[in-house]
């Protein structure tokens, strides 16, 4: 979805998200979104973009790959100018807090769909748990830890440096 400056006016244009679908760049899936967007042009060469919005997808556990449902809310506001973004004076600048939602774009539209993909990526935890104590996967047979005894008979520790353990052993 596309916004071009010019088809917008002072007052905001309202743009209601009903189970709005987002695919996702290349293997990451999509999304259904829920929300509000509210656009309003600021002068001829920029715009503004309010986006108050909910999601949910689902995405596969970190630990044991099980798929799981993630839901997400973001509200975000970003001001939008038609143009190359100034080159900084000096080697150093101290951002300011109006600068950190300030996108510069190539023509005067605006590319929605950019938008709310980067909302999801900022949204997504470092890692996702399908329970907060998901044991996992045996890392030699493969078998989940949540649902099964391991098969292979090694000690299947939590701790990421059990594997050392092994080692020692030799």
């Amino acid at each position: 979805m596309k916004l071009r400056f010019e088809e917008l006016s002072d007052s905001p244009k309202k743009i209601v998200l009903d189970n709005y679908i987002l695919t996702l760049d290349s293997a990451d899936g999509r999304v259904q979104l829920d929300g509000v967007l509210m656009a309003r042009r600021k002068r001829e060469d920029s715009a503004v973009l309010h986006v108050d919005v909910s999601g949910k997808m689902m995405i596969p556990c970190s630990r044991c790959a099980t798929e799981t449902l993630w839901t997400f809310s973001e509200i975000s506001t970003y001001t939008l100018i038609a143009g190359e973004e100034p080159a900084p004076v000096n080697t150093e600048v101290e951002s300011r807090e109006e600068d950190v939602d300030l996108l510069y774009v190539t023509s005067p539209e605006i590319d929605v769909d950019e938008i709310l993909k980067e909302q999801v990526y900022l949204s997504l935890p470092q890692q996702i748990l399908c329970v907060p104590d998901c044991k996992g996967r045996c890392s030699e047979c493969g078998v989940d830890l949540n649902r099964a005894e391991c098969r292979c008979g090694l000690d299947c520790s939590t701790s990421p440096f059990a594997v050392l353990g092994k080692l020692k052993k030799k």
